[in-house]
């Protein structure tokens, strides 16, 4: 009979005791990775007796705006990795209430770093303090 958290995975199902014949050993090992999952954009390693961790890829979250691994016990459920979405803390030009044009790293703009968007000043208008037209903010940077 296994103890409380741990099963045998039998045919795809589990069951709570084997029958190991006398003078055999039974060794078990549970990849709860491959078990309970963890979704897509993630990495997976079993870490301990019923634990994984789940390390999310650049530019998704396991937790948003800034935890990028959980680890979690047992069956407990994990709704996947999340894209992080740069532009949700906008480009809102502080000095002149003018809302900029935002870019985040996508398979569109791939050279935007992960956790980074670009904000992007209409034409005639640079970056306050400066001569660009656009300027990279990481995380939740505020524009000004």
């Amino acid at each position: 009979t296994c103890p409380t958290g741990f099963a045998v995975l039998e045919y795809g199902s589990e069951i709570s005791s084997i029958f190991v014949p006398s003078g055999e050993h039974f060794v078990g090992y549970i990849d709860e990775c491959a078990l309970y999952g963890y979704g897509d954009h993630a990495t997976c390693m079993s870490v301990a007796v019923n634990e994984r961790t789940i390390i999310c890829d650049a530019g998704y979250y396991a937790v948003s705006p800034n935890t990028l691994s959980v680890t979690l016990v047992g069956k407990t459920f994990f709704s996947g990795c999340r894209d992080f979405n740069e532009c949700k803390y906008g480009c809102l030009d502080q000095r002149n209430h003018v809302t900029v044009a935002c870019s985040e790293s996508t398979s569109h703009f791939p050279k935007i770093p992960i956790n980074s968007r670009v904000c992007t000043c209409p034409v005639g208008y640079l970056v306050y303090g400066s001569t660009r037209e656009n300027a990279t903010l990481v995380g939740s940077e505020r524009f000004i």
